[in-house]
């Protein structure tokens, strides 16, 4: 039988860490057919932000479509020339590394992508699904409709010229329907199915297979056998719909039945924007449903946050291909089964075999922490919607966030909203709108409350368990308990700064009536917004201490300062959090005009 393909995705646009993931990777070709992915960007795609205001495509602007490498004729007049050859160099030397060390590649991007405006004046019948985010942006975008032969050349036409370009080229996946990508009348369309009304008929399944033959006989055309992959594609009724029409080498992910594509991820937790938090247990878990029923290909992805983090974990990548490679000689069914892999696998790497036990007691402390954080959705999402692209982590808990000075306002350019400065500056305001599941959770404060104080728990005995790793000798544990310890103050960033806005927001400026009457603790709402403000500067205190001057390496954040982001903490985050901490102690008397002060 042939080998299972298995599919690495580490972003990088540096060709000598590129070259080391490849190494790393190479050692699996014993056991798996493997391919590298070679598509990240060589930069981000800023000139595409045309818009100031409208903050929807940053979450495209860093992923990799086709016509980001390769340009067919009709398509010259309306691309950035230099990009697309920075791009497609990076990609040569990508291909080279790969056939040095005797490796496939793979193009894992997002597609079908949106055409700007003039492709659709110069080719109107183009023209295919509105794919963006009604609520988070202010601008329609449109993708093209594949079921236009012309469409379909397009794509058969990069798809050979990639694989010309990379003769070991031959597995392609793609995000869809999401990020400004997206097929015609495809039910999870942001702004609804939508398409050509002359297409209606036929629904997405045939767009779907259109794109998905394209790519397969534009591969053909060079010579590969293609598999191809499409993600986001819906409820499994809908993948299942799908699916009916797709070619031979098509799928959609995750599959459904054991012939398909199945996502295994990594050793590392998904821990988004914190770096570092080793998670073996959920790793073998995800390898029993990935690896274990005859799937025909494999995907791991090597880091957190995908292609919005340069720069691969090397430690990552060594436990995660320790871990995998371990599996394939003894793959397991059961937590005991998983508790004695781990445990040859801690013993090798722990330094000494005193630690190991230890070891596999703190990453099951930390499979626990991570699922006690999923059990409310929004709980997670928050990490990312709230703490980063809202900038709960960096913004001053003020009372009067209007009356901040203009350099007071550093993190307000990098707020997600595309309703002005007005509304950024509303702290429940998360990405167009105050959504009520993810900020009141329920009218019940103690479930929310609950919530936190229990993730809370379970990350410190997380870390409390690495420290004992650490102490008998594990070498990597130190790490991890720092890592885990940056992501509880993450977490209670996003508990205090969802307390105070629900506070603040009842409350109104009002004259205070001084009487002879002792009032120890002032107006109860007061009383917690002032305890909230102080448990918010210990906690960014504490983070402080934790990352110290050199936050990349644990958070995710640009390497210069003009790459700043809505989804990227600027390199000067330690220095954004002192001047939140400095801004919230001067501006501590504010709460005056709002509440009562204690002992007046």
């Amino acid at each position: 039988m042939a080998k299972r393909r298995l599919v690495v995705t580490c972003a990088t646009n540096d060709l000598d860490e590129f070259r080391r993931v490849a190494e790393a990777a190479a050692r699996m070709k014993d056991d798996f057919d493997v391919r590298v992915n070679i598509s990240s960007l060589a930069r981000k795609k800023s000139f595409e932000l045309t818009d100031p205001g409208d903050s929807y495509l940053e979450y495209s602007v860093t992923k990799p479509s086709f016509i980001d490498f390769v340009v067919p004729p009709k398509m010259k007049p309306f691309v950035n020339a230099d990009f697309v050859a920075a791009n497609a160099e990076l990609l040569a030397g990508k291909a080279k590394v790969l056939g040095d060390v005797g490796l496939g590649a793979a193009f894992i991007g997002h597609e079908p992508i949106y055409f700007r405006q003039p492709v659709y004046e110069t080719y109107p019948h183009w023209r295919g699904a509105r794919v963006d985010h009604p609520r988070r942006s202010r601008n329609p975008i449109w993708s093209p409709c594949l079921l236009e032969e012309e469409v379909q050349a397009l794509y058969r036409e990069m798809t050979r010229e990639l694989v010309e370009r990379c003769p070991g080229l031959d597995t392609f996946g793609f995000l869809s329907n999401d990020c400004a990508t997206g097929f015609c009348w495809h039910v999870g369309l942001y702004p609804g199915p939508n398409g050509p009304e002359k297409c209606q008929s036929a629904g997405e399944g045939p767009h779907v297979a259109a794109f998905q033959r394209a790519l397969i006989d534009g591969a053909a055309d060079a010579g590969a056998e293609a598999v191809v992959y499409n993600s986001h594609m819906g409820d499994a009724v809908n993948r299942r719909k799908v699916r009916s029409y797709l070619p031979e080498g098509g799928f959609v992910v995750p599959s459904d039945d054991s012939g398909g594509v199945a996502s295994a991820g990594s050793a590392l937790g998904g821990s988004f924007p914190v770096r570092g938090v080793e998670d073996p247990f959920g790793f073998v878990e995800r390898l029993e449903r990935a690896v274990t029923d005859e799937r025909r290909v494999v995907l791991l992805q090597l880091g957190v946050g995908g292609d919005r983090i340069s720069g691969p974990d090397f430690d990552c990548i060594a436990l995660t291909l320790d871990i995998l490679q371990a599996f394939r000689e003894k793959p397991t069914t059961s937590l005991a089964g998983r508790v004695a892999l781990l445990t040859e696998m801690a013993s090798r790497r722990a330094g000494k075999a005193a630690a190991a036990p230890l070891l596999v007691d703190a990453w099951y402390q930390v499979r626990d922490a991570l699922r006690t954080s999923q059990i409310w959705t929004w709980g997670r999402k928050l990490l990312l919607y709230g703490v980063v692209s809202t900038r709960w982590l960096t913004r001053p808990l003020v009372a009067f966030p209007e009356e901040l000075g203009e350099d007071e306002k550093y993190f307000l350019p990098h707020v997600f909203n595309v309703g002005g400065d007005d509304v950024r500056r509303n702290i429940l305001d998360v990405h167009g709108g105050r959504r009520a599941d993810a900020i009141d959770r329920t009218t019940d404060y103690g479930m929310r409350i609950d919530y936190y104080r229990a993730v809370d728990a379970a990350l410190t005995r997380a870390a409390d368990a690495m420290d004992k790793a650490s102490d008998a000798g594990a070498e990597s544990a130190a790490r991890t308990a720092r890592a885990l310890r940056v992501l509880r103050c993450v977490f209670k960033n996003c508990r205090h700064t969802l307390d105070f806005g629900l506070l603040l927001a009842r409350a109104r400026p009002k004259d205070v009536e001084i009487t002879s009457q002792f009032l120890p603790a002032g107006d109860d709402d007061g009383q917690r917004i002032y305890q909230l403000v102080r448990a918010e500067i210990d906690n960014t205190t504490e983070l402080l201490g934790l990352i110290g001057d050199n936050a990349d390496r644990i958070l995710a954040t640009a390497d210069e300062p003009e790459d700043e982001d809505t989804f990227r903490f600027g390199p000067d985050l330690p220095d954004q959090l002192r001047r939140r901490i400095r801004i919230m102690v001067e501006k501590w008397d504010d709460f005056r005009r709002l509440y009562a002060p204690p002992n007046i």
